[in-house]
């Protein structure tokens, strides 16, 4: 007689774990920049991604604040070692401003007597690439005025 549980087939049991890992691989492994991200100090770049926020040891750090690591008992006055070792990722740090701030470099009070020198476009640049298309036009008065008899 042949078994009807479905729990027990060895493809089930496989794709199941690896629905259930999956979250954690992708916790572990994200598709990102690079080994080595540079950490930009613009204030105008937030960081993406990896973050600022995370450490080598993420995962234990999350096991110590859930309570995974402590030990059930009597200990109320926390004799045992209980402080959470943080190790954050050094990036490399890059300095160079890479987005201009207008409002920095070229105050309203500088600028404010200054002519504005931008001139307007002498011809449309796309005049010669737009075809002449009539429009709104019936076909059926087109046709009566362009009627040729043979």
């Amino acid at each position: 007689m042949t078994t009807t549980r479905f729990h027990d087939d060895p493809c089930r049991i496989i794709k199941k774990n690896m629905e259930i890992y999956q979250y954690a691989n992708y916790y572990l492994n994200p598709p990102g920049n690079g080994a080595n991200p540079p950490f930009i100090l613009d204030p105008q770049i937030n960081l993406q991604k990896w973050g600022a926020n995370l450490s080598k040891n993420s995962i234990q750090i999350e096991s110590d604040l859930l309570g995974y690591t402590n030990k059930i008992g009597k200990d109320c006055l926390n004799k045992e070692k209980r402080d959470i070792l943080y190790c954050p990722i050094m990036y490399p740090t890059n300095n160079i401003c890479i987005i201009e701030q207008p409002r920095a470099s070229n105050p309203a009070w500088l600028l404010r007597g200054e002519e504005n020198k931008r001139i307007g476009e002498i011809y449309k640049p796309l005049d010669p690439i737009e075809p002449v298309f009539e429009h709104s036009i019936s076909t059926r008065i087109y046709e009566k005025d362009y009627y040729i008899r043979n």
